[in-house]
């Protein structure tokens, strides 16, 4: 029949409330089909919610270990991230600061260098255009003054050792000395090898400036004989009018300066990062690294080539701002114009002459984050490291936390499961003794009291002296006292049977069979192939009730026709096996007190139950426990 809502209530009540918070079990009153005996199905209710508990907790707990797992680990992924991503962006700052102040400063100091070679090379063409000796070698033709003249430029030309030619031109352009420098040797041209340079711009541009004026040449490729010398030789002309004491202009002083020197000692001698260049006023290349796009304002075949093709936008920029840096997505460009007579506070000659140079460095920006990334990758490693840690950490502290929740419910539904085979037994005592007390009311009260009205009337008969009816109640307190003999006996072996203390407990197990077989008419079949050791009181008693309860669920339940009880010590345990021919099972629910009371007898025993069946195939209960566990 249905339970009623207050069953329900009341089995719902022995689950502890905080426990069904914890895992979310509803409290809604249940429907179970009662059976006869109310323990039993108390028990079974209770082993119900059990089963629910314990599936509800194990998800829960799966759950709770992945919910803890990520609040632990991802707040720290997340640090991580976002300092890995801080640290390369300050990382790529603090690079580029440096590399911005490293290239200003080394375009700076490349550009005071050169910028302190002009001067100084406008000052020895000013003090070898003042040279004694000069205007008497162009004015009076004096052989002495020659002499001491090219004895001079020889010694200039060598000691100085960055000018390709010292030169004196007369008033018509023609050579009248000239010393030169190469592989650091000086030497003076033969007068049959003296040229006619009167066509030449420089000295049309210089015998026409006032005194104390310089004409300074653009950085080009050296020409002889209308021919650009191979190998190439960039050279700077220096050249300064010759003034006689009448102010008259009688020649020109020409010094060639080597422009290698300028790109050996300041462009190429850097460690700093990036290409360093020299471009002419027109952004073509003078130096650079690839040799192939140099002197395109000369070579017909490298005209394209220019800055200001590469880097149209960049060229405008510097331009515009002359000194500075330009940031772009080419890379940083950091740049310094030279103009060679703003140096000597000197007007550029109209249509010749040297124009700006500049001089610029270029750090792409592969190269210019280039240590940045190494660092963020170094750095990224560590940190992946440091997650993977912190994961292994965090997953381990994870399941710790759950398992310790888990195992703190569990032992609440343990507790309570204790609590309720507790109540189970004081219910079964309960029931024990209402049975007790009402066989002792019901027989063996009922034949006291027989025995007292067959004694009174014995008393009676014996007044009347009649031997007959003496006799047949007599015999009637016999039957009496025996059916009572038996009755005690009956309930004494329920209580504790005798067998088991008087013949051991296979004997008792034996005796206990034997009584089945004839009360419930099944063949039953004891197998015990060695001596049993000796047991103690409570493993008797614990492995006999066992098979007792083996027995009444067989006979509740199996419909069998055949039992068989097996009892074999072996490698210090005592193997007790108990199967049937019965309907069998299709799936084992611990769900009675007969199975669950099974389990805690040998749980007490510290030994292990294991139960198989299948359905028409009988039912298997193996139990095995220590010899040497003494209860």
């Amino acid at each position: 029949m249905d339970v009623p809502n207050h069953n329900s209530v009341a089995l719902n009540a022995s689950v502890p409330l905080a426990l069904k918070r914890a895992i979310g079990i509803s409290c809604t009153s249940q429907r179970i089909v009662k059976p006869d005996s109310y323990p039993s199905w108390h028990a079974l209710c209770v082993q119900q919610q059990m089963h629910e508990i314990t599936d509800i907790l194990d998800k829960k707990s799966n759950r709770g270990v992945w919910r803890r797992f990520l609040m632990l680990a991802l707040p720290v992924a997340g640090i991580l991230v976002l300092s890995s991503y801080l640290f390369l962006q300050s990382e790529k700052q603090l690079h580029l600061d440096t590399v911005r102040i490293e290239t200003a400063h080394h375009i700076e100091s490349q550009a005071k260098n050169i910028r302190v070679e002009v001067k100084q090379a406008v000052l020895h063409v000013k003090f070898l255009s003042k040279h004694s000796e000069v205007v008497e070698v162009l004015k009076n033709d004096d052989i002495h003054a020659f002499d001491e003249l090219s004895h001079d430029f020889h010694s200039f030309a060598k000691y100085m050792g960055v000018y390709d030619q010292v030169r004196l031109l007369d008033r018509n352009g023609y050579e009248v000395v000239r010393a030169n420098f190469k592989d650091g040797e000086a030497t003076l041209t033969q007068e049959e090898h003296l040229q006619d340079k009167s066509n030449h711009d420089y000295f049309n541009q210089t015998i026409n400036l006032p005194d104390q004026n310089v004409f300074i040449s653009d950085l080009t490729l050296n020409v002889e004989h209308g021919r650009i010398e191979q190998p190439y030789k960039p050279v700077i002309r220096y050249a300064a009018p010759v003034i006689d004491s009448d102010g008259e202009k009688i020649g020109v002083v020409v010094i060639n300066f080597l422009g290698k020197v300028l790109i050996d000692r300041y462009l190429d001698a850097t460690d700093v990062a990036g290409e360093n260049m020299l471009l002419n006023a027109n952004s073509f290349f003078i130096h650079a690294e690839d040799e192939n796009v140099t002197w395109g304002s000369m070579l017909d075949s490298r005209e394209d080539h220019s800055f200001a093709n590469s880097f149209p936008d960049i060229w405008n920029g510097i331009v515009e701002a002359r000194d500075g840096q330009i940031l772009s997505e080419d890379g940083l460009f950091t740049f310094a114009t030279v103009s060679p007579y703003g140096l000597i506070s000197q007007d550029q000659p109209q249509g010749s002459g040297a124009d700006d140079w500049v001089i610029v460095s270029h750090v792409p920006s592969a190269e210019l984050f280039a240590d940045s990334e190494n660092s963020f990758q170094m750095f990224v490693k560590v940190n992946l490291l440091m997650l993977i840690l912190w994961m292994i950490v965090a997953w381990l502290w994870a399941r710790a936390e759950s398992g310790r929740a888990a195992a703190f419910l569990k032992l609440q539904q343990v507790f309570q499961t204790k609590r309720s085979l507790l109540r189970q037994q004081l219910n079964l005592q309960e029931l024990e003794r209402r049975s007790l007390a009402r066989a002792l009311h019901d027989d063996m009260g009922q034949s006291l009291t027989s025995i007292q009205a067959y004694a009174a009337a014995i008393g009676k008969s014996l007044t009347e002296k009649s031997s007959e009816t003496v006799g047949v109640n007599v015999q009637r307190i016999r039957d009496i006292t025996t059916h009572i003999q038996k009755s005690v006996r009956s309930q004494l072996h329920d209580l504790r049977p005798a067998s088991l203390d008087r013949l051991g407990l296979s004997a008792a197990v034996q005796d206990m069979l034997e009584e089945f077989s004839q009360r419930e008419s099944i063949t039953c079949e004891f197998v015990c192939e060695s001596a049993l050791p000796r047991l103690s009181d409570g493993q008797n008693i614990h492995l006999y009730r066992i098979v007792q309860e083996a027995l009444t669920n067989i006979a509740k339940y199996a419909q069998a026709q055949h039992v068989k009880v097996c009892m074999n010590p072996s490698e210090g345990r005592l193997n007790l096996l108990v199967s049937d021919d019965g309907c069998g099972m299709a799936t084992i629910e611990e769900s009675g007190l007969g199975l669950l009371g099974m389990r805690e007898r040998t749980e007490l025993l510290n030994g292990e139950i294991n139960i198989t069946s299948a359905l028409k195939k009988g039912v298997s209960i193996s139990v095995k426990v220590p010899l040497e566990m003494k209860i």
